[in-house]
């Protein structure tokens, strides 16, 4: 069921259609992982809002989906500073 929910979220939300195709990076061979990958990054937003009790953002989801560096330190800070404020 998230996979059905993803692929309504690519059509409908800017920013994670553009993580999609950054991650597809125009091969239709890595289609099924950048679905994956984007079915995964809704489910961490999802948890995001459950926990702060926030509505959906766009603006905070594009922020969150165009960070470059996610496994430094300081990106880890980033993204909290960004989904807790």
């Amino acid at each position: 069921m998230i996979v059905e929910s993803t692929w309504r979220a690519i059509r409908c939300s800017p920013s994670l259609k553009a993580f999609y195709e950054r991650i597809m990076a125009g091969q239709k061979s890595r289609k099924k992982i950048a679905l994956i990958a984007t079915a995964r990054k809704i489910l961490t937003i999802i948890r995001a809002m459950l926990t702060t009790g926030e509505l959906f953002n766009e603006r905070l989801v594009s922020q969150y989906c165009y960070l470059q560096d996610y496994r430094s330190k300081s990106s880890k800070a980033k993204r909290r500073q960004l989904i807790h404020n």
